[in-house]
Protein backbone atom coordinates (compact mmCIF):
# COMPACT_ATOMS: atom_id res chain seq x y z
CA UNK A 1 0.00 0.00 0.00
CA UNK A 2 1.00 3.66 -0.81
CA UNK A 3 2.13 5.43 2.49
CA UNK A 4 0.31 8.57 3.09
CA UNK A 5 2.19 12.11 2.60
CA UNK A 6 3.83 13.36 5.97
CA UNK A 7 4.32 17.19 6.46
CA UNK A 8 7.49 17.75 9.18
CA UNK A 9 8.30 21.19 9.80
CA UNK A 10 11.90 22.26 9.74
CA UNK A 11 13.83 24.40 11.66
CA UNK A 12 15.34 25.77 8.27
CA UNK A 13 13.28 28.97 8.39
CA UNK A 14 9.49 28.37 6.79
CA UNK A 15 10.25 24.97 5.43
CA UNK A 16 8.33 22.06 5.17
CA UNK A 17 9.40 18.53 4.56
CA UNK A 18 6.48 16.32 2.84
CA UNK A 19 7.14 12.56 2.51
CA UNK A 20 5.13 10.68 -0.07
CA UNK A 21 5.12 7.84 -1.93
CA UNK A 22 6.56 7.73 -5.66
CA UNK A 23 2.78 7.73 -6.85
CA UNK A 24 1.31 10.28 -4.84
CA UNK A 25 3.41 12.95 -6.50
CA UNK A 26 1.18 15.32 -8.29
CA UNK A 27 2.01 16.11 -11.91
CA UNK A 28 2.25 19.83 -10.74
CA UNK A 29 4.97 19.15 -8.41
CA UNK A 30 6.93 16.97 -10.96
CA UNK A 31 6.72 19.62 -13.58
CA UNK A 32 8.74 22.02 -10.91
CA UNK A 33 11.12 19.36 -9.99
CA UNK A 34 11.68 18.97 -13.80
CA UNK A 35 12.26 22.77 -14.42
CA UNK A 36 14.66 23.15 -11.34
CA UNK A 37 16.69 20.35 -12.80
CA UNK A 38 17.00 22.21 -15.83
CA UNK A 39 18.60 25.16 -14.45
CA UNK A 40 22.01 23.90 -14.96
CA UNK A 41 23.76 20.81 -16.87
CA UNK A 42 25.07 19.24 -13.62
CA UNK A 43 21.34 18.01 -13.05
CA UNK A 44 19.99 17.63 -16.28
CA UNK A 45 20.82 13.66 -15.46
CA UNK A 46 17.85 11.32 -16.18
CA UNK A 47 18.56 10.00 -12.60
CA UNK A 48 17.54 13.47 -11.05
CA UNK A 49 14.28 14.39 -12.07
CA UNK A 50 11.03 13.10 -11.39
CA UNK A 51 10.63 10.64 -14.01
CA UNK A 52 13.81 8.44 -12.94
CA UNK A 53 11.56 7.33 -9.47
CA UNK A 54 8.16 7.71 -11.68
CA UNK A 55 9.23 4.55 -14.04
CA UNK A 56 10.64 2.64 -11.41
CA UNK A 57 7.59 2.49 -9.76
CA UNK A 58 5.64 1.58 -13.14
CA UNK A 59 7.25 -2.48 -12.38
CA UNK A 60 7.17 -5.00 -9.75
CA UNK A 61 10.60 -3.96 -8.38
CA UNK A 62 11.47 -2.65 -4.55
CA UNK A 63 10.96 0.81 -5.56
CA UNK A 64 7.40 0.52 -6.11
CA UNK A 65 6.51 -0.90 -2.55
CA UNK A 66 9.87 1.55 -0.75
CA UNK A 67 10.48 4.34 -3.22
CA UNK A 68 10.05 7.57 -1.13
CA UNK A 69 9.92 11.35 -2.27
CA UNK A 70 10.34 14.10 0.12
CA UNK A 71 9.03 17.66 -1.25
CA UNK A 72 10.28 20.49 0.30
CA UNK A 73 7.89 23.67 0.70
CA UNK A 74 8.20 27.23 1.04
CA UNK A 75 4.48 28.00 2.51
CA UNK A 76 2.81 26.19 -0.51
CA UNK A 77 5.01 26.47 -3.11
CA UNK A 78 7.60 23.32 -4.21
CA UNK A 79 11.21 24.42 -3.62
CA UNK A 80 12.85 21.14 -3.14
CA UNK A 81 13.03 17.80 -4.04
CA UNK A 82 14.95 14.02 -3.19
CA UNK A 83 14.17 10.83 -3.27
CA UNK A 84 15.44 7.58 -1.75
CA UNK A 85 14.31 3.93 -1.35
CA UNK A 86 14.01 3.58 2.46
CA UNK A 87 14.72 -0.23 3.10
CA UNK A 88 14.39 -0.64 7.06
CA UNK A 89 16.47 2.39 8.81
CA UNK A 90 18.65 3.32 5.79
CA UNK A 91 17.84 5.26 3.00
CA UNK A 92 19.10 3.79 -0.49
CA UNK A 93 19.02 6.03 -4.39
CA UNK A 94 16.47 5.05 -5.87
CA UNK A 95 16.74 2.10 -8.64
CA UNK A 96 20.25 1.15 -7.23
CA UNK A 97 22.28 -0.28 -8.24
CA UNK A 98 21.83 1.11 -11.80
CA UNK A 99 21.47 5.22 -10.84
CA UNK A 100 24.74 5.95 -11.48
CA UNK A 101 23.76 10.04 -9.93
CA UNK A 102 21.95 11.18 -6.77
CA UNK A 103 21.17 14.85 -5.29
CA UNK A 104 18.61 16.75 -3.88
CA UNK A 105 17.16 19.20 -5.96
CA UNK A 106 16.80 22.63 -4.78
CA UNK A 107 15.70 25.96 -5.77
CA UNK A 108 18.26 28.62 -5.44
CA UNK A 109 18.83 29.83 -2.38
CA UNK A 110 17.44 27.27 -0.77
CA UNK A 111 19.61 24.92 2.08
CA UNK A 112 18.09 22.01 4.35
CA UNK A 113 20.26 20.15 6.91
CA UNK A 114 21.41 16.62 6.20
CA UNK A 115 19.35 15.36 9.57
CA UNK A 116 16.32 16.77 8.44
CA UNK A 117 16.32 15.17 5.31
CA UNK A 118 16.52 11.83 7.39
CA UNK A 119 14.12 12.73 9.58
CA UNK A 120 11.69 13.62 7.16
CA UNK A 121 12.06 9.67 5.58
CA UNK A 122 12.50 8.34 8.99
CA UNK A 123 15.61 7.06 8.41
CA UNK A 124 18.74 7.51 10.41
CA UNK A 125 21.36 6.86 7.28
CA UNK A 126 21.05 8.24 3.67
CA UNK A 127 23.35 6.55 1.13
CA UNK A 128 23.99 8.19 -1.75
CA UNK A 129 26.70 7.07 -4.42
CA UNK A 130 27.80 9.71 -6.75
CA UNK A 131 26.37 13.50 -6.83
CA UNK A 132 27.80 16.77 -8.13
CA UNK A 133 30.36 18.05 -5.31
CA UNK A 134 29.30 21.67 -6.67
CA UNK A 135 25.44 20.80 -6.06
CA UNK A 136 23.93 21.89 -2.41
CA UNK A 137 21.99 19.07 -0.40
CA UNK A 138 25.05 16.61 0.07
CA UNK A 139 27.85 17.56 -0.99
CA UNK A 140 28.56 18.62 2.69
CA UNK A 141 28.67 14.79 3.25
CA UNK A 142 30.94 13.60 0.53
CA UNK A 143 33.49 10.93 1.87
CA UNK A 144 34.88 9.56 -1.26
CA UNK A 145 35.29 11.77 -4.64
CA UNK A 146 36.11 10.00 -8.10
CA UNK A 147 35.50 12.06 -11.72
CA UNK A 148 32.68 11.41 -13.66
CA UNK A 149 32.86 11.78 -17.63
CA UNK A 150 29.95 13.45 -20.46
CA UNK A 151 30.54 14.12 -24.11
CA UNK A 152 29.49 17.51 -24.24
CA UNK A 153 27.72 17.91 -28.27
CA UNK A 154 26.64 21.50 -27.60
CA UNK A 155 29.75 22.63 -30.05
CA UNK A 156 27.97 20.01 -32.96
CA UNK A 157 30.52 16.55 -33.68
CA UNK A 158 32.97 18.32 -36.37
CA UNK A 159 33.87 20.59 -33.09
CA UNK A 160 33.96 17.50 -31.07
CA UNK A 161 36.13 15.41 -33.16
CA UNK A 162 38.81 18.52 -33.21
CA UNK A 163 38.53 18.93 -29.64
CA UNK A 164 39.24 14.90 -29.04
CA UNK A 165 42.23 15.15 -31.69
CA UNK A 166 43.92 17.95 -30.13
CA UNK A 167 43.93 16.47 -26.84
CA UNK A 168 45.52 13.29 -27.86
CA UNK A 169 42.55 11.48 -28.28
CA UNK A 170 42.60 9.01 -31.84
CA UNK A 171 39.28 7.90 -30.77
CA UNK A 172 37.14 9.84 -33.89
CA UNK A 173 39.99 8.09 -36.23
CA UNK A 174 40.06 4.80 -34.69
CA UNK A 175 36.53 3.98 -35.21
CA UNK A 176 36.63 5.50 -38.48
CA UNK A 177 38.82 3.16 -39.82
CA UNK A 178 37.37 0.05 -37.81
CA UNK A 179 34.38 0.69 -39.01
CA UNK A 180 36.02 0.67 -42.78
CA UNK A 181 37.90 -2.95 -41.69
CA UNK A 182 34.23 -3.71 -40.95
CA UNK A 183 32.66 -2.94 -44.15
CA UNK A 184 35.53 -4.36 -45.95
CA UNK A 185 35.38 -8.08 -43.66
CA UNK A 186 31.61 -8.67 -43.53
CA UNK A 187 29.94 -6.17 -45.59
CA UNK A 188 26.58 -4.65 -44.72
CA UNK A 189 27.37 -2.07 -41.65
CA UNK A 190 24.37 -0.91 -40.63
CA UNK A 191 23.14 2.15 -37.52
CA UNK A 192 20.09 1.81 -36.15
CA UNK A 193 18.87 4.17 -34.14
CA UNK A 194 15.79 3.76 -31.36
CA UNK A 195 15.64 0.11 -32.54
CA UNK A 196 12.82 -1.62 -30.96
CA UNK A 197 13.82 -4.96 -31.80
CA UNK A 198 13.10 -7.17 -28.88
CA UNK A 199 15.87 -9.89 -30.03
CA UNK A 200 18.61 -7.60 -30.15
CA UNK A 201 17.64 -5.92 -26.60
CA UNK A 202 17.79 -9.59 -25.26
CA UNK A 203 20.96 -10.43 -27.35
CA UNK A 204 22.80 -7.42 -25.45
CA UNK A 205 21.42 -8.60 -22.09
CA UNK A 206 22.82 -12.35 -22.25
CA UNK A 207 26.64 -10.31 -23.76
CA UNK A 208 26.51 -8.05 -20.68
CA UNK A 209 25.17 -11.06 -18.04
CA UNK A 210 28.18 -13.02 -19.72
CA UNK A 211 30.30 -10.64 -19.36
CA UNK A 212 29.46 -10.17 -15.41
CA UNK A 213 29.78 -14.35 -15.09
CA UNK A 214 33.38 -13.95 -17.19
CA UNK A 215 34.70 -11.57 -14.79
CA UNK A 216 33.25 -12.99 -11.56
CA UNK A 217 31.05 -9.27 -11.00
CA UNK A 218 27.60 -9.55 -8.88
CA UNK A 219 25.21 -10.09 -12.11
CA UNK A 220 23.09 -6.99 -11.45
CA UNK A 221 20.59 -8.02 -14.02
CA UNK A 222 19.59 -11.10 -13.18
CA UNK A 223 16.19 -9.90 -10.75
CA UNK A 224 12.72 -10.10 -12.65
CA UNK A 225 12.35 -6.71 -12.01
CA UNK A 226 15.33 -5.32 -13.80
CA UNK A 227 14.26 -6.70 -17.04
CA UNK A 228 10.67 -5.70 -16.90
CA UNK A 229 12.25 -1.95 -16.19
CA UNK A 230 14.34 -2.52 -18.79
CA UNK A 231 11.57 -3.69 -21.09
CA UNK A 232 9.30 -1.17 -20.09
CA UNK A 233 11.66 2.03 -20.54
CA UNK A 234 12.66 0.57 -24.46
CA UNK A 235 9.08 -0.49 -25.15
CA UNK A 236 6.70 1.87 -23.62
CA UNK A 237 8.47 5.27 -24.21
CA UNK A 238 7.48 8.41 -22.58
CA UNK A 239 8.65 11.97 -23.76
CA UNK A 240 10.14 12.71 -20.77
CA UNK A 241 12.33 9.43 -20.29
CA UNK A 242 12.86 6.26 -21.85
CA UNK A 243 15.37 3.76 -23.00
CA UNK A 244 16.81 3.91 -26.49
CA UNK A 245 17.89 0.95 -27.87
CA UNK A 246 21.08 1.42 -30.25
CA UNK A 247 22.62 -1.37 -32.87
CA UNK A 248 25.13 -2.25 -35.48
CA UNK A 249 24.83 -4.54 -37.60
CA UNK A 250 27.61 -6.31 -39.47
CA UNK A 251 26.53 -8.69 -42.66
CA UNK A 252 23.54 -9.09 -41.75
CA UNK A 253 24.72 -10.01 -37.72
CA UNK A 254 24.29 -8.08 -34.29
CA UNK A 255 27.69 -6.91 -33.64
CA UNK A 256 27.34 -4.54 -31.01
CA UNK A 257 24.31 -2.79 -28.86
CA UNK A 258 24.01 0.01 -26.56
CA UNK A 259 21.14 0.89 -24.58
CA UNK A 260 20.78 4.59 -23.25
CA UNK A 261 18.68 6.46 -21.13
CA UNK A 262 17.10 9.66 -23.22
CA UNK A 263 15.73 12.40 -21.94
CA UNK A 264 14.72 15.60 -24.65
CA UNK A 265 18.45 17.04 -24.34
CA UNK A 266 20.14 14.17 -22.73
CA UNK A 267 21.44 10.55 -23.26
CA UNK A 268 23.28 8.47 -20.20
CA UNK A 269 25.19 5.34 -21.51
CA UNK A 270 23.55 2.84 -19.24
CA UNK A 271 24.27 -0.88 -21.15
CA UNK A 272 27.05 -1.61 -23.64
CA UNK A 273 27.60 -5.04 -25.20
CA UNK A 274 29.41 -6.48 -28.30
CA UNK A 275 29.76 -9.72 -30.16
CA UNK A 276 33.53 -10.96 -28.87
CA UNK A 277 34.06 -12.33 -32.40
CA UNK A 278 34.11 -8.87 -33.85
CA UNK A 279 36.53 -7.70 -31.32
CA UNK A 280 39.24 -6.87 -33.14
CA UNK A 281 37.56 -4.08 -34.99
CA UNK A 282 36.39 -2.73 -31.59
CA UNK A 283 32.58 -2.48 -32.31
CA UNK A 284 31.58 -1.00 -28.99
CA UNK A 285 33.73 2.19 -29.78
CA UNK A 286 32.13 1.99 -33.51
CA UNK A 287 28.85 1.78 -31.97
CA UNK A 288 29.51 4.36 -29.45
CA UNK A 289 31.16 6.31 -31.71
CA UNK A 290 27.55 6.18 -34.47
CA UNK A 291 25.89 7.21 -31.32
CA UNK A 292 27.70 10.02 -30.73
CA UNK A 293 27.37 11.59 -33.90
CA UNK A 294 24.00 10.70 -34.22
CA UNK A 295 23.13 12.24 -30.90
CA UNK A 296 24.68 15.65 -32.28
CA UNK A 297 22.85 15.68 -35.47
CA UNK A 298 19.73 15.67 -33.23
CA UNK A 299 20.66 18.76 -30.61
CA UNK A 300 21.43 16.57 -27.97
CA UNK A 301 23.12 18.40 -25.45
CA UNK A 302 25.18 15.42 -24.02
CA UNK A 303 25.97 11.83 -23.85
CA UNK A 304 27.06 11.36 -20.33
CA UNK A 305 29.33 8.32 -19.57
CA UNK A 306 28.92 8.29 -15.69
CA UNK A 307 31.51 8.13 -12.90
CA UNK A 308 34.08 5.47 -12.83
CA UNK A 309 37.77 6.40 -14.27
CA UNK A 310 38.45 3.73 -17.11
CA UNK A 311 39.94 4.22 -20.47
CA UNK A 312 37.34 3.77 -22.47
CA UNK A 313 35.79 7.11 -21.09
CA UNK A 314 38.95 8.91 -21.05
CA UNK A 315 39.21 8.83 -24.63
CA UNK A 316 35.55 9.88 -25.64
CA UNK A 317 35.03 12.51 -22.97
CA UNK A 318 35.62 16.04 -23.43
CA UNK A 319 34.42 17.21 -20.08
CA UNK A 320 35.48 15.58 -16.81
CA UNK A 321 33.58 16.77 -13.56
CA UNK A 322 33.63 15.42 -10.05
CA UNK A 323 31.59 13.49 -7.81
CA UNK A 324 31.22 12.42 -4.70
CA UNK A 325 29.86 9.38 -2.35
CA UNK A 326 29.06 9.13 1.06
CA UNK A 327 25.71 9.48 3.29
CA UNK A 328 23.66 11.75 5.74
CA UNK A 329 23.25 10.73 8.89
CA UNK A 330 21.52 11.34 12.44
CA UNK A 331 23.29 10.57 15.61
CA UNK A 332 22.77 6.65 15.67
CA UNK A 333 24.52 3.00 14.93
CA UNK A 334 23.83 3.11 11.60
CA UNK A 335 25.60 6.55 11.33
CA UNK A 336 28.74 5.60 13.28
CA UNK A 337 29.25 2.50 11.13
CA UNK A 338 29.00 4.33 7.77
CA UNK A 339 31.73 6.79 9.55
CA UNK A 340 33.51 3.46 10.51
CA UNK A 341 33.53 2.09 6.74
CA UNK A 342 34.67 5.23 5.13
CA UNK A 343 37.14 6.21 7.48
CA UNK A 344 38.68 2.36 6.72
CA UNK A 345 38.78 2.95 3.19
CA UNK A 346 40.37 6.35 3.33
CA UNK A 347 43.16 4.65 5.76
CA UNK A 348 43.82 1.99 3.05
CA UNK A 349 43.91 4.12 0.01
CA UNK A 350 46.59 6.81 1.86
CA UNK A 351 48.99 3.82 2.61
CA UNK A 352 51.55 2.48 0.17
CA UNK A 353 49.74 -0.83 -0.83
CA UNK A 354 49.71 -0.78 -4.94
CA UNK A 355 46.77 -2.49 -6.28
CA UNK A 356 45.28 -3.49 -2.51
CA UNK A 357 44.77 0.28 -1.44
CA UNK A 358 41.61 -0.01 -3.81
CA UNK A 359 40.16 -3.01 -1.76
CA UNK A 360 37.56 -1.37 0.61
CA UNK A 361 36.63 1.02 -2.28
CA UNK A 362 35.47 -2.67 -4.10
CA UNK A 363 34.27 -4.18 -1.26
CA UNK A 364 31.96 -1.17 -0.17
CA UNK A 365 30.83 -1.07 -3.74
CA UNK A 366 30.23 -4.55 -4.15
CA UNK A 367 28.21 -4.57 -0.91
CA UNK A 368 26.46 -1.79 -1.98
CA UNK A 369 25.19 -3.42 -4.69
CA UNK A 370 24.22 -6.56 -2.76
CA UNK A 371 21.95 -4.07 -0.68
CA UNK A 372 20.83 -3.24 -3.59
CA UNK A 373 19.45 -5.98 -4.87
CA UNK A 374 18.41 -7.36 -1.54
CA UNK A 375 16.28 -4.43 -0.58
CA UNK A 376 13.03 -6.21 -1.90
Amino acid sequence: MPSRPDSHCSPTAGLSLDRMAVTQLSATDAAVWRGLCELGPQTRSPYLGPDWPRRLAEVEGPDRDLGQVVVIRRGAEAVGFGSARVAGRVGLPMGAPFNDYQALILAPGIEIAGPEMCRALGIARLDFTATPADLPGLSGAIRSREPAFEIDLRAGFAAYAVDRAEAGSQIVRECASHRRGLDRAHGGVRFTPGSLDCRDLTQLIQWKRQQCLATGQMDVLAPDWVGALIDRLVLAPDPHLRAMLFTLHVGGCLAAAHLALATPRRLHAWIIGYDPSFSRYSPGNVLMMEVVEWAASRGYEALDLGPGDVLFKRRFANRITEVGSGFLARPSLSGWSGQAAFAARHLAESLPLGPLSDLPARAMRRWDRMRALASH
